[in-house]
């Protein structure tokens, strides 16, 4: 009878030790716990870099802000997404905000006029110094009454199908300040190239 049960346990247990044996070693607090997921890739990413000249002047390089119907990792999806970017900078002398808006309904790759605000697009330059002295740039200026500049007025953004893309703005006029300096009142250029990662 002893030996029925010994040939018994070798024909059930045997299988069961060699198949432990080739298993790799798992500790035993994790034995029948889940397997963690690996962890989402975050959204794509843009980053800038941006050149003023005229009133405020310099270059920057830095992240830039989306807004979007719909967030996504792909850059080529989420370019096809995004509804305009915003480019924010803070420096010991003051503040750059640098906001542009696509047309409404529109969708990349394209090239956009964001001097015709009838559609929704637009383009904002916001610079505060350290004195809480601000002021506010863009295509249309602060009424039909302010003095033209000799150039023309431009703002073109080009963006591409992965995401990429510039931003070219030539004498944008004073909106609103709360400077005293006069020469916050003189057109402003922006220079603006940014990728998708």
């Amino acid at each position: 009878m002893a030996g029925i049960a010994a040939v018994w346990l070798g024909v059930f247990l045997l299988p069961l030790f060699v198949t432990m044996a080739r298993s790799p070693s798992v500790p035993l607090g994790q034995l029948g716990a889940r397997q963690a997921a690996p962890a989402p890739r975050p959204d794509a990413r843009w980053t800038a870099r941006v050149t003023l000249s005229g009133p405020v002047s310099g270059s920057w390089n830095g992240p830039l802000d989306v807004a979007s119907t719909a967030p996504d990792r792909r850059c080529r999806v989420a370019a096809q997404r995004f509804t305009g970017l915003d480019f924010r900078r803070t420096a010991a002398t003051g503040d750059l905000d640098i906001a542009f808006y696509l047309p409404r309904g529109a969708a990349a790759p394209g090239t956009y006029d964001l001097t015709d605000s009838s559609h929704g697009a637009g383009v904002l330059v916001a610079y505060t110094r350290a004195t809480n002295q601000f002021q506010y740039w863009g295509p249309g200026g602060r009424g039909p009454e302010e003095p033209r500049p000799p150039g023309r007025i431009t703002a073109t953004l080009d963006v591409s199908a992965d995401g990429s893309g510039t931003l070219t703005a030539t004498n944008l006029l004073s909106v609103y300040v709360t400077s005293g300096d006069p020469s916050f009142d003189l057109p402003l250029d922006v220079a603006m190239s940014f990728t998708c990662a």
